[in-house]
């Protein structure tokens, strides 16, 4: 979920420590979400349904690209996201999330900044 109160003040902090681009954990559709929903540990603090999270998502981009950001969805697979939770030690929860789409933005940009949006697009494929 993305709380505005919450989303305001990230704002500003991500965008004092990231420059202008940020990524957005993405899911592609009802399904690949709900195979996410059953291996988070903070089920219960995610909306029950992938079209209510979409919405939420939705108006959290646009308040990101209203403060200038450059937003992109990030796509991954539940097996690819679990892998990287273990290898960085972290829950499968919100935070993890967030960071795994900004370090997999990060190692995009670094590899190729001008087909970044495609990088990023394919991942998880």
């Amino acid at each position: 979920m993305y709380p505005k109160k919450a989303v305001t003040e990230q704002i500003k902090e991500l965008h004092q420590r990231q420059g202008t681009h940020i990524g957005f954990f993405w899911y592609r559709d009802a399904e690949q979400y709900e195979h996410f929903l059953s291996i988070y540990e903070d089920r219960d603090t995610m909306h029950d349904t992938y079209a209510l999270w979409h919405k939420s998502a939705m108006r959290a981009v646009k308040q990101y690209e209203k403060q200038g950001f450059i937003t992109h969805r990030v796509y991954s697979t539940p097996e690819e996201l679990a892998q990287w939770c273990r290898v960085n030690s972290m829950p499968l929860n919100g935070k993890s999330r967030s960071s795994f789409a900004n370090e997999k933005l990060k190692a995009a940009a670094a590899k190729s900044p001008k087909s970044l949006r495609h990088s990023i697009g394919l991942a998880g494929h």
